[in-house]
């Protein structure tokens, strides 16, 4: 009965230690080149775009140390914008080491579009690999995914 006793404790030690050792995530966790897409639809004009059926493809670099960058090619209400070369973008990225989620602030600076900025909540799979994605700010109904390249 002892034996079984100081196995139960050992387990639960193993266990305990397991839990609690767990890597946390940052924001060097992010990082390089991501291929995406993103759909929906802008309700309102709060954030510079017109109201309509969005859709947008592109790439984003992250940086691991916070900063990003990006090409968007975007259609608002079935037009191309810009028409010719896809826009690019900066912005900004924090990874929340609890729970490994991720918050992104990019700014268009360049195209038709220039000067917009969007905020993104972001969840990631596959070690980061993969994420997951929807804009947060008010009147916008825009979600995606993007995989490392």
């Amino acid at each position: 009965m002892r034996n079984i006793a100081v196995i139960a404790s050992l387990c639960a030690a193993i266990f305990t230690g397991a839990t609690e050792a767990a890597p946390a995530c940052s924001t060097a966790d992010l990082h390089g080149v991501y291929s995406f897409s993103a759909s929906g639809s802008i309700v309102a004009n709060p954030v510079g775009l017109p109201p309509g059926p969005f859709a947008a493809a592109g790439r984003t670099t992250y940086e691991g140390n916070g900063s990003a960058s990006g090409v968007i090619q975007v259609s608002l209400n079935g037009t191309i914008a810009p028409p010719i070369q896809p826009s690019t973008w900066t912005g900004t990225y924090s990874v929340d080491p609890t729970n490994c989620t991720t918050t992104k602030a990019l700014t268009i600076t360049s195209g038709p579009l220039t000067g917009v900025t969007l905020h993104f909540f972001i969840t990631a799979g596959g070690e980061f690999t993969e994420l997951r994605f929807i804009a947060t700010d008010a009147y916008t109904a825009i979600s995606g995914s993007a995989k490392k390249q």
